[in-house]
């Protein structure tokens, strides 16, 4: 039986330190079918661009292409569903430029998609050591664990599941999880293309353009989630990430405001107001109202403390109102394509 195409992408943006050891451990997957790996240099850095053209055209194997382009820098979301756009795969591997693949990954996340509910797959992801460039980070004899999956909370935060604890086993049963991170999510083409909106131009936009960076993997999580596709956690499909900010799944209020001083400016921006918009993208009222209680003190908080302490945060109110009419036509298109059963609400 002739295996699946597999399409890894990837985005580089000034992140010749990662890039290269990111798209290697592609490369050098354990998998005999056909694997295409997608470049796309958006950092305007012609040294990142020369070494990953080097890079490139050092690597050759049979079944396998690998192509970099250079391109204007359109975000997380706009990168990903150009390079979404051109691929030949069945199953898309968006591969962040700080995450390293064990070469297993595929054998151990593939066999998930035998169930045709499955629209995406989250492996289990370790802690990279980004000073020493080594993996996994360890404390106390084991290895840290970066995420195994998007959790909603009934006040609505979004976390990553185990994120910043100790691998003792506690996450080594698959199952199904409410969302797949962004870091390393493994998509069925055939799901995303469910999920995507079509553009003016008649092509699909995958993940949301209008929140460019951040929260968008999490925006696509929950319209797979109306769509009724299923999210699969697969533990023995490990790869490490060297996340730059949020490094624990905080609950307690001194332990959130610790983990958002580490997030740059820039990131606060977006993640403010893309929180906004990505409720009012996809919530369903009656579960609004019924956790509303716990969402308000959440809500409250998040606005003193912005008012407080990170008033350069406070533009994101205007960009939030400005994106509001384009955000409700993207709601109406998602509410209009749910499935009948579908209920992202079920994992509280």
């Amino acid at each position: 039986m002739q295996k699946p195409t597999i399409t890894i992408t990837c985005l580089a943006y000034r992140t010749l330190q990662t890039t290269p050891a990111a798209i290697e451990s592609a490369w050098n997957l354990d998998y005999d079918g056909d694997i295409e790996i997608l470049i796309r240099e958006q950092g305007n850095d012609d040294e990142e661009l020369k070494a990953l053209q080097a890079l490139a055209d050092d690597l050759s194997a049979q079944n396998r292409t690998i192509r970099v382009e250079k391109a204007e820098n359109l975000g997380f979301a706009g990168g990903h569903n150009a390079l979404f756009r051109e691929a030949k795969g069945d199953f898309i591997l968006a591969l962040n430029a700080d995450a390293v693949l064990q070469p297993d990954y595929l054998l151990n996340a593939l066999p998930a998609f035998n169930d045709p509910a499955v629209g995406a797959v989250q492996g289990k992801l370790l802690r990279w050591n980004m000073e020493k460039m080594t993996s996994p980070l360890e404390r106390n004899g084991h290895a840290i664990i970066d995420t195994t999956g998007l959790e909603l909370l009934p006040n609505r935060r979004i976390i990553n599941r185990g994120q910043g604890t100790e691998d003792t086993g506690q996450f080594d049963a698959p199952g199904e999880v409410w969302g797949a991170d962004g870091a390393l999510p493994l998509y069925r083409k055939a799901a995303l293309d469910a999920a995507a909106y079509p553009r003016p131009d008649g092509t699909p936009e995958y993940f949301d353009e209008d929140f460019f960076a951040y929260k968008e993997d999490v925006d696509l999580a929950w319209r797979l989630q109306w769509l009724g596709w299923k999210t699969m956690y697969m533990p023995k499909a490990i790869g490490w990430h060297g996340r730059t900010g949020g490094e624990n799944a905080a609950l307690s209020y001194r332990a959130i405001i610790a983990e958002r001083r580490k997030i740059s400016p820039l990131l606060k921006y977006y993640s403010f107001s893309n929180q906004r918009l990505l409720l009012l993208k996809n919530e369903d009222p009656s579960q609004y109202l019924r956790d509303m209680p716990r969402w308000f003190i959440k809500e409250a908080g998040a606005w003193i403390y912005a008012l407080l302490f990170e008033r350069k945060t406070l533009p994101a109110i205007w960009r939030a109102i400005k994106l509001t009419p384009k955000i409700r036509k993207k709601r109406a298109y998602t509410m209009s394509h749910k499935a009948p059963e579908a209920d992202p609400y079920r994992f509280f």
